[in-house]
Order: C-alpha cells, then structure tokens, then sequence
C-alpha cells in the first residue's frame, strides 16, 4: 500500500500572529503611505516638525514617506534599532540611497518608548501628525494624546493584548479582548474618528483623524 507522506500545516513553528515577512511589511508602508498623502495632503503633513511614526522598527513607513515627500521631516520613535547600516546609521545604505534619489529627507529616530507621559505629549505637540502601522501596545496611545493635542493620526491596529490591558471596556461593559473589539473600542473614544480598510492581506483596517 502506497503511503501518503503527510502534508506540512505552512504555519507549523511559525508566530500566527506574526506581522509577516519583509516584502509583507515592505508592501503595507507603500499602501499606507500613500494613502496618508492622498488622504492628508503633503500640506498638512509638512507642518511644525513632521510625522511621527510610532514603535516604527526599520523605519519602513517614514522612508516610503520620505520618498513620497521628501521635504517632509519623519521621525521614527521606537525604543529598539532593528537594523543598522554599516556604518552604525539608523537605516541601512540600500534605504538612505533611495531616499537620496529624490533628495528626500531621511528619517530621525528617537530610541524611546511612546506612552502617555510628558515626554511624548511634547512629542505630539510639535508634529504635524501620528503614524503608526501596526504599533502593538502603543496604539491606544496614539488615539489618546492625539485627540488630547487635536493632533491628526492614522493608525492601523493590529495585536490587542487582553492581558496586558485587562481594564479595557467596551461602551457595552464587555471586556476587549478580541481584534473587532479592539476596533470598536478605539472608535468609540471620539464620535469624530474614521474608519477605511486599505488593500493588503493582514490586519487593513485603519483609524484615522484629521483634527
């Protein structure tokens, strides 16, 4: 008898929750970035000192941004460099030459975490706007200081962290603890907020504000 040879779940030893490979993440900034200058306007987002672009990693976002509009001043704030060029600069050589091409300006990067203290509210105050693509445990910072300054965000949640975050409750009296809870959650803060989804695989749906 002919034995079939078991066919590998492709999640197996992976994070299911993961935010996706390089091109994934590469994919989503191009998509998110486009959408913030089509939906913002480089007016509004070359204003006071620029975008912040919130728990930003490798500063993905700010470079498409960057490239997108280069008089425009990014600055990625995340407490972690994940990636140096070789000679110990923020982004790598590959991302400062792209940039260069159409004389942009490279992003800053502010090793800090991004919460709701005095220091990231001079932050918000200062820029024009607030980004964040998949920020994780930030996110519900976002909202919150930017709604305090009246200051335009855009941000696309992603992770909720129930246990991190268990005094979270929905208008209702349910505990967050789902992705569509999260949602209605951060929505429910100001009657002002907007929703859209964006065109790529993965956690689309973003929140936005135009003050």
């Amino acid at each position: 008898k002919k034995k079939v040879k078991k066919q590998r779940n492709p999640l197996q030893g992976t994070d299911q929750a993961s935010h996706g490979d390089k091109k994934a993440k590469s994919y989503r900034a191009k998509i998110f970035a486009s959408w913030l200058v089509d939906e913002f306007g480089p007016s509004l987002l070359n204003q006071c000192g620029g975008i912040l672009d919130i728990a930003g990693g490798k500063g993905t976002l700010s470079v498409e941004l960057s490239i997108l509009m280069p008089d425009v001043q990014c600055t990625v704030i995340d407490p972690f460099i994940r990636c140096r060029s070789a000679d110990g600069k923020f982004l790598p050589n590959k991302e400062m030459k792209r940039i260069q091409r159409v004389n942009g300006t490279p992003p800053k990067h502010l090793a800090k975490y991004f919460k709701n203290n005095d220091e990231s509210n001079d932050a918000v105050e200062t820029c024009s706007c607030v980004v964040g693509l998949h920020p994780d445990q930030p996110t519900e910072d976002i909202v919150d200081i930017a709604l305090e300054k009246n200051k335009p965000f855009a941000v696309i949640p992603c992770c909720v962290f129930p246990c991190l975050f268990p005094m979270r409750l929905l208008s209702s009296g349910k505990n967050v603890v789902h992705y569509e809870d999260f949602m209605q959650y951060l929505l429910e803060k100001d009657d002002r907020l907007k929703e859209t989804t964006l065109n790529f695989e993965g956690k689309n749906r973003l929140i936005y504000f135009k003050g």
